[in-house]
């Protein structure tokens, strides 16, 4: 900039962004649909969560929770890695299933899937 008498300075402003690494999780259900009259492991399905390794310097993963759209929990504990869990369900009908991660500084992650129970 100039000032009136012809003098001329030079602004600067810093500006410092910050970033964090936020966890990762995906859920996936098998067999989706799921059938209650299926010869084999009739209305049973396996959720596998997968829970992304952090990289150097992020926060550690605290924990893991996955859970149904009825409020049933099918895990929850401080796990990383894979995480399988079976659910027998009973009824027909939709459901979702939710798998949350949290790392130690509070950061979340979620990852959901939609499924249907047929008769």
């Amino acid at each position: 900039t100039t000032d009136v008498t012809g003098n001329t300075r030079i602004a600067s402003t810093s500006i410092v962004i910050g970033f964090e690494i936020l966890p990762t999780i995906t859920l996936t259900a098998s067999p989706n649909p799921v059938s209650l009259t299926a010869v084999s492991a009739p209305g049973v399905v396996t959720f596998t969560a997968i829970v992304g390794n952090p990289p150097t310097g992020a926060p550690p993963v605290r924990n893991v929770r996955v859970t149904l759209s009825d409020g049933t929990v099918l895990f929850s504990g401080s796990a990383g890695g894979t995480i399988m869990a079976t659910y027998k369900f009973s009824a027909a009908g939709p459901y979702t299933a939710t798998a949350t991660v949290t790392d130690a500084n509070g950061a979340t992650a979620t990852s959901f899937v939609n499924g249907l129970v047929i008769p």
